[in-house]
């Protein structure tokens, strides 16, 4: 009774997003009995096949005439605008902050990264060990925009064990905050890369491949700053948060481990337990994963920003979303953005049991934001297929596909 009652609270709620004249309230109703039901059996696939106790899936779906949301397993109420961590979502912020400097003739995305910045004297990355990085003089910003550099992603994937460094066969962030135990450690752009130039680790020459990496847009980050005169946090507040506003937070201190409330919990599930990851230290993770946001704000974002909207000029728009070849999981990549039939452009995010799929889809101007609040660890890539199906079944049933 109490689920009952919660469901057509939160019906309530969401009509008076809609006005009479642009869908009738029965038909608003309907569809969002259909999206609720959909939840629901998505969660109880997970409830009842995986021994998922917490966590569960939801949607936020803005239409050029009706908003929705729905949410099933969650465990708490959400609106919105509940916060979350939005993981690799942040790196279209990043992305998008390179090409405004790009259509200001601030910086050239064809240069390579040791090219001097136009009109300065100054390198767009220092000329120090931190980033003597391997083929660092064949590493363009647009390779990195794109994950084609080859660099090595100190966050995502464990350092080799051949390193003779004690951090290796394992990430450098967990090394520092677990096995050192310093959780709240405050990492900086420097000290990610340094680890890759220290060891001379890689993937791939620049060009000759793709391999997502987060120490990439790292080092965009990096470029970001020295371009600028402003630290990437600042940057972005300036030109996005604060000019469209949009309500975002980009965390970037080892102490601010906090999600602002409201907020969406996470849950990691191992072998038929729950840990809550709600409590997290970002910093390894600035300009690639670092920002919080809601589902109504960054779905706005992300209308703005492929609709030439945001500040970043349409031809540079068309550069970001001509996708070429990715991987399993990322089938197709542009710069900054991927793509789905049905779904339109944007980016997916994964970060400790937070796993989001945002899209805009220029056709015809729907904008979805689906996510789950939990991690099933023993099958994650199936768990992002499942994610992905329920979002592109949810704006099927609200465009009456």
């Amino acid at each position: 009774m109490k689920n009952f009652l919660k469901f057509f609270v939160t019906v309530f709620l969401i009509l008076s997003f809609v006005s009479a004249s642009e869908i009738s309230a029965q038909e608003y109703t309907a569809k969002l009995e259909k999206l609720k039901s959909l939840a629901d059996s998505v969660t109880n696939y997970y409830r009842q096949n995986m021994d998922v106790k917490q966590g569960g899936f939801y949607i936020y779906i803005n239409t050029p005439d009706e908003t929705y949301l729905v949410y099933s397993g969650l465990n708490q109420d959400i609106t919105p605008l509940s916060n979350l961590r939005l993981a690799s979502i942040t790196k279209t912020f990043t992305a998008a902050s390179i090409m405004k400097l790009y259509d200001e003739g601030l910086l050239d995305i064809a240069d390579v990264i040791t090219n001097k910045i136009p009109g300065t004297d100054k390198s767009y990355v220092p000329d120090d060990e931190n980033y003597d990085l391997p083929f660092k003089n064949k590493i363009t910003i647009e390779m990195l925009l794109g994950h084609r550099a080859g660099v090595f992603d100190v966050t995502n994937t464990a350092i080799p064990d051949s390193i003779k460094e004690p951090y290796a066969g394992i990430t450098y962030p967990m090394y520092i905050m677990e096995t050192l135990k310093d959780s709240l450690h405050t990492f900086d752009f420097d000290e990610l890369t340094g680890i890759v130039a220290k060891n001379k680790l890689y993937y791939f020459e620049p060009g000759e491949g793709f391999h997502y990496s987060n120490t990439g847009y790292h080092i965009l980050g990096k470029i970001i700053e020295r371009v600028s005169g402003l630290t990437y946090s600042e940057f972005i507040e300036k030109n996005f948060f604060d000019k469209l506003d949009i309500k975002a937070y980009s965390i970037w201190k080892g102490t601010d481990t906090q999600i602002p409330e409201p907020n969406i919990q996470s849950y990691f599930q191992i072998d038929g337990n729950s840990i809550n990851t709600t409590i997290d230290n970002m910093s390894p993770n600035v300009a690639d994963g670092n920002i919080i946001s809601s589902p109504e704000e960054i779905s706005k974002w992300m209308r703005l920003l492929i609709t030439g909207k945001a500040g970043v000029s349409p031809k540079s728009i068309e550069k970001m979303i001509q996708m070429k070849p990715g991987d399993k999981v990322q089938n197709l990549y542009g710069l900054g953005l991927t793509v789905n039939q049905g779904l339109g452009y944007g980016h997916d995010g994964a970060h400790n049991a937070y796993l989001n799929v945002l899209r805009h889809n220029p056709e015809n101007g729907v904008t979805v934001f689906a996510a789950c609040n939990f991690w099933y660890i023993k099958d994650l890539y199936t768990q992002g297929y499942s994610l992905n199906k329920f979002a592109l079944d949810a704006v099927n049933i609200v465009t009456g596909k």
